[in-house]
């Protein structure tokens, strides 16, 4: 099934890692409920719900492609090993809402990759909202210490992103989907960056300030607002 999605825009997957301190041992039955509590209409894409892969299908949310329609789906994998230290520098350098990411990081001994497939078809918001609801579910079973939301370039806490879940039901880009990164640019006058990442990924505009003398954290919550009002508004 190809996927004809601008190639300038949507990301042809989305998706993070959780970070787990030892790799858990994920129960297909037990995870199939736990996705049904936030998607009702989720289902196996096999339609075997206690063994096969950790793959399921949204039947209600159908993307065409140039072959034909199929369901938007959300693909769960358990791996080994850290992460590649030099892969999560930039991100815990931006991770500003989460102090202890790089301690959380530190003792990461296994990761679980959810991310979706065939979905880059649909609606950017109906796109996330899925994401987020699924996520949340996964996050009911796989006990993580962190969440490396790479399309944000960050590192987030699973209890804060539930908890903004909880205050603000999905789509949230508060929640773990967009990020303003800082930086301070060298061999100039006081000039500082700032810049809005992860709307990109979903097929809208990210921001940026280039800017100098003014208050970083106004400038921060400027490009939030802008953020927001182009994920609520369109791009």
């Amino acid at each position: 099934m190809k996927d004809t999605a601008k190639a300038d825009g949507f990301a042809r997957t989305y998706g993070v890692e959780l970070l787990c301190a030892e790799r858990p041992a994920i129960d297909k039955r037990v995870l199939l409920g736990s996705l049904q509590r936030h998607c009702p209409a989720i289902l196996p894409l096999d339609d075997h719900a206690d063994s096969g892969p950790l793959a399921f299908i949204h039947p209600d949310h159908k993307v065409r492609y140039a072959d034909g329609s199929v369901p938007a789906q959300v693909f769960v994998a358990v791996a080994d090993g850290n992460l590649d230290p030099s892969m999560l520098e930039e991100p815990l350098q931006q991770s500003w809402g989460f102090p202890e990411a790089r301690a959380r990081v530190a003792s990461g001994r296994a990761t679980v990759l959810v991310s979706d497939l065939m979905a880059s078809g649909l609606p950017y918001r109906t796109r996330l909202a899925l994401f987020q609801r699924a996520l949340a579910g996964v996050l009911e079973v796989v006990s993580a210490q962190a969440i490396r939301w790479s399309r944000a370039q960050q590192v987030i806490d699973p209890q804060a992103y539930l908890a903004a879940l909880a205050e603000k039901a999905a789509p949230n880009l508060e929640a773990g989907a967009v990020n303003v990164r800082f930086f301070n640019l060298q061999d100039t006058n006081g000039e500082m960056l700032m810049d809005s990442l992860g709307l990109a990924a979903l097929g809208l505009c990210d921001v940026q300030c280039h800017f100098r003398d003014l208050d970083p954290g106004a400038v921060a919550g400027l490009l939030y607002g802008i953020a927001g009002y182009i994920f609520e508004k369109g791009d």
